[in-house]
């Protein structure tokens, strides 16, 4: 190991009890091989990093309590103390990493370049127990905007002078400051911003804020719902508690718990007592303020993408549930195209038929006169879907088919995900992605699902990056929702469909 590698690990484990491990973790092909040491002095001594591997360390130390294997375990409950507080940052600059953490007022003791993001960590002036530091370092994450899957008990991170395999990148030191900070400064930050925030308990969850977003018509409320920046708060307070009392017609109680849980999102928030505050005054004396006409307005506006019925009003056709049979996604669901689906769609709605000038109709948004897809292209479409047997065509109509269909199972879709892709709201590769994890969703589940991005690149005949792009994207949108979950130890990764 590298001199600065020595450095940063006996930052973190020198005078380590003897009593404790330290693990190091190697992964590779899927599988990982655990190594722990009793000592600093050992690991140094014996652990040659493997440059073909990707290669971890617990930040924790780890007890001798085994695990059902009757190996030494890495799980949660057996991580006993630490020496720093860690963030985890991935896909923004440098520089933005340097803004988010300015809050804390003090320089971090490393930055670390893992090959694909950032690692900050604070070194502590002493050894502290690995539950009392993760009771603040959630927090402090969710402040800064880090990634929250890492601030865990059990969390491995990569090591510095080791090769990120996921782009054959240096993981490196960039920035030491040799510094230690008691753990009691980063506590009293964390019980600062408590006293801040109100005490009452927001009983809104964050998957139900979401779901209206998705759900709504207005493309300036739906944006506003994901967060807003300072100077714009005002501005969405008025449209928020307007379309939250006229348009969904709530309870002032609800409404105001809603908009509470929506201040959580802003950057910086408000504090709760300011929101409550202005959302009395507009609701007590209720504003009109839904219109496009007002000032703030116009950074949120998109009129093009808009299904307000002052804008734009929906395409037309009957909100029936489509139901897919599920012997599309039997075989070659690769091959068929999210267009495809969408006139799968249609035609299952129009149980009787439609002629080409017909579709051509349903298709068409009526105030602005657009089109989804040209002539040739829709013409292109259909007779894919003949020639591969899922739609029939009888004179000029051309009709879904249900042979052998009956007694099969299906998946059941909403029109609004056909909206969605026709308005251009979404791509239609983003349109098919959500239509295969239905097919995974049960409603009794609350529409939460399992599959990894391996087993739906798989099904979708594409790499697991795209697949990856494709959920941030509509996880950006507020139609998908990422949940994490630890068992034994280790980050699991489940999905809320929220259209």
């Amino acid at each position: 190991m590298d001199f600065s590698t020595r450095e940063f690990l006996e930052s973190l484990f020198d005078y380590l009890d003897s009593k404790f491990l330290i693990e190091i973790r190697e992964l590779y092909n899927n599988s990982n091989k655990n190594y722990f040491y009793k000592s600093l002095d050992e690991l140094l001594e014996l652990y040659k990093p493997d440059l073909e591997k990707h290669c971890y360390f617990g930040i924790s130390s780890r007890g001798h309590k085994k695990n059902t294997k009757g190996k030494t375990s890495g799980e949660n409950s057996n991580c006993v103390d630490v020496k720093a507080l860690w963030f985890d940052f991935d896909y923004i600059t440098l520089d933005e990493v340097k803004d988010r953490i300015k809050v804390f007022n003090i320089k971090p003791s490393y930055i670390i370049s893992s090959g694909n993001g950032y690692h900050v960590y604070y070194i502590l002036e002493e050894r502290i127990e690995t539950e009392k530091v993760v009771k603040i370092l959630r927090p402090l994450t969710k402040k800064i905007g880090a990634d929250m899957r890492v601030a865990t008990h059990s969390k491995i991170l990569r090591l510095p002078g080791t090769v990120n395999k996921k782009n054959d990148s240096w993981c490196e030191i960039i920035e030491i400051n040799r510094v230690e900070y008691p753990f009691e400064y980063f506590e009293k930050m964390v019980e600062a911003d408590e006293e801040q925030l109100t005490e009452k308990v927001i009983k809104i969850s964050n998957a139900e804020l979401s779901k209206i977003a998705s759900r709504c018509q207005s493309y300036c409320i739906s944006k506003m719902l994901s967060g807003v920046k300072k100077g714009e708060r005002n501005t969405a307070t008025l449209r928020l508690t307007n379309y939250f009392r006229d348009i969904l017609k709530l309870e002032k109680s609800k409404a105001l718990d809603l908009l509470q849980q929506w201040n959580k999102k802003n950057k910086p928030m408000e504090f709760p007592k300011e929101v409550e505050k202005n959302f009395n005054s507009i609701w007590d004396k209720e504003y009109k303020f839904l219109g496009c006409e007002f000032d703030g307005v116009e950074k949120f506006c998109k009129k093009d993408k808009c299904f307000s019925p002052i804008i734009q009003p929906k395409l037309e056709f009957e909100n029936i549930p489509i139901k897919f049979d599920t012997k599309i996604f039997e075989k070659d669901y690769e091959k068929l195209t999210g267009y495809e689906l969408v006139f799968l769609g249609l035609l299952q709605i129009f149980p009787d038929g439609l002629t080409f000038e017909e579709l051509k109709d349903k298709c068409t948004t009526k105030k602005t006169g657009k089109v989804f897809l040209h002539d040739q292209t829709r013409k292109r479409v259909l007779e894919d879907l003949l020639d591969k047997k899922l739609i029939e065509q009888c004179g000029e109509l051309y009709i879904y088919s249900r042979k052998g269909q009956y007694n099969r199972a299906y998946v059941m879709i909403s029109p609004s995900l056909l909206r969605l892709v026709m308005h251009k709201m979404i791509t239609q590769a983003e349109f098919k992605l959500l239509v295969l994890m239905k097919k995974y969703a049960r409603k009794e589940d609350d529409y939460i699902i399992f599959p990894t991005e391996v087993t739906l690149a798989k099904e979708l005949g594409i790499t697991q990056s795209v697949v990856s792009k494709h959920i941030s994207n509509l996880e950006g949108k507020n139609y998908l929702e990422k949940m994490y979950y630890v068992k034994r130890g280790y980050d699991f990764l489940k999905y809320r469909i929220l259209v």
